[in-house]
């Protein structure tokens, strides 16, 4: 991504669809709310869904048979997939929202925006790798980025060669457990966030990207961090049978290199995402995973994410076969109305509106904030669904390597504001909103 210093490119990322739900009598018929109106989604070989504008897709009935894999194209619109059947979902091949492995420090993505790992449906992207000083004239280009999302990993604060000749490592991304610090990395853990329930369906967030030493050669550059996995509820009013795979796994981190003259530095690993399952009936003999991705070679991994599984009655060992444990139970709410789903949404920032569907993929931004508006920029923010007294947190990883966290006032109205001093250049903003007891 291209900018023309000093505006501020900003690009908005529906990382967290947010859920508020209400407890169902007790043994409450479950109803998935799917309207039908996308029909019978067969599988039967490899395929990439585009996400629709709110995430939700209303199927008759879902069949991914074996051997074939459901993916999720986030090139466009990143956000957390709900799919919703009337009858029957067997999952005998892979659905799969993880999120991409870090690039290593000879590919592509090692330091030009855009080139990130791409996360599952409403993760964060991966870091990008230090580029070396002897290309760029730029010492601060041997610096990697932080991951995208809520609890993106930070990048160590300089390139310097640490201890045992390893470097400074970028940090693992965190959801429902905290990412790994990376070794010499002096920045904290990135804050864990999530509900077990997954009352709020939140993706992952990316690890950092790895440093390169100064004197590094100009052909090299540092390791990209993994990305985030996706966020994924499947409900059916009838069952879900998976004797196949459902994945929503953390990208894998980097390790560090050594060169002639030089080295780079290992990278984060995604966090996990989260997976929910509703239905009457669950079972199965298959496989949940969302895990964080690992980090080989002293890079850093990812810390996990969240596993539901909701039904009237559970059968076969599909529970028991979930990475990280899932937790269980009879489903929260008697049905899943799509047009009632809270979110939050930014009005604008600086006075410059933001499109009602913002993109929130990589590389392009959503709105340029003109060096004319100066800092502290006020920022607008609309609750929908969201009752009044919620306070939404901003985390905003800047151009600069800081990262700026905000809190706006309480809902008023299904209005709040928050200030930020955001540093020209490229940058994001992450929401989250914590609800009122």
């Amino acid at each position: 991504m291209t900018l023309r210093p000093p505006a501020s490119a900003i690009r908005l990322y529906a990382v967290l669809f947010t859920m508020i739900l209400l407890p169902a009598p007790a043994m409450a018929q479950f109803s998935s709310g799917s309207t039908g109106a996308d029909g019978a989604l067969n599988v039967t070989e490899d395929t990439t869904l585009p996400i629709p504008p709110d995430g939700v897709f209303n199927y008759t009935t879902i069949n991914v048979a074996e051997g074939a894999t459901l993916d999720f194209d986030v090139t466009t619109r990143n956000l957390p997939v709900i799919m919703l059947a009337q009858e029957d979902v067997v999952i005998a091949g892979t659905i799969d929202a993880s999120g991409e492995d870090g690039r290593s420090h000879s590919a592509a993505g090692g330091g030009a925006p855009g080139d990130e790992a791409r996360p599952g449906p409403g993760g964060g992207h991966g870091g990008l790798g230090g580029l070396s000083p002897a290309n760029t004239n730029d010492p601060d280009t041997a610096v990697g980025t932080s991951g995208g999302g809520p609890g993106g990993g930070a990048a160590a604060n300089n390139s310097s060669p640490g201890q045992n000749n390893r470097g400074r490592v970028g940090n693992g991304g965190s959801h429902f457990t905290a990412g790994e610090t990376g070794n010499d990395n002096s920045n904290p853990p990135a804050p864990r966030y999530g509900d077990y329930r997954l009352i709020i369906l939140s993706g992952g967030s990316g690890g950092a990207g790895g440093n390169i030493n100064t004197t590094s050669p100009t052909s090299n550059k540092g390791p990209g961090g993994g990305a985030g996995g996706g966020a994924i509820l499947i409900a059916s009013s009838t069952s879900i049978t998976v004797s196949g795979t459902i994945t929503a796994r953390g990208g894998s981190g980097r390790g560090w290199s050594s060169f002639g003259g030089g080295g780079v530095n290992g990278s984060g690993a995604g966090s996990g995402g989260a997976i929910r399952l509703m239905a009457n009936s669950i079972g199965g003999g298959g496989s949940l995973d969302a895990r964080g991705g690992s980090a080989p070679g002293h890079g850093s991994a990812g810390g996990h994410g969240v596993i539901r599984i909701e039904a009237h009655e559970h059968t076969g060992s599909l529970a028991g076969n979930t990475q990280p444990s899932a937790t269980t139970g009879a489903p929260l709410i008697p049905s899943i109305p799509p047009s009632q789903q809270p979110r939050v949404r930014i009005v604008s920032i600086g006075g410059v509106a933001v499109p009602e569907d913002p993109g929130g993929h990589i590389g392009v931004p959503d709105v340029t904030i003109p060096e004319s508006e100066g800092n502290p920029l006020t920022i607008q923010i609309e609750g929908i669904n969201v009752p009044d007294g919620a306070v939404v947190t901003l985390r905003i990883p800047a151009a600069n390597g800081d990262t700026i966290v905000t809190e706006s006032t309480p809902l008023s109205a299904g209005t709040a504001t928050a200030t930020a001093s955001i540093p020209a250049g490229p940058g994001a903003i992450y929401t989250t909103v914590a609800m009122p007891e």
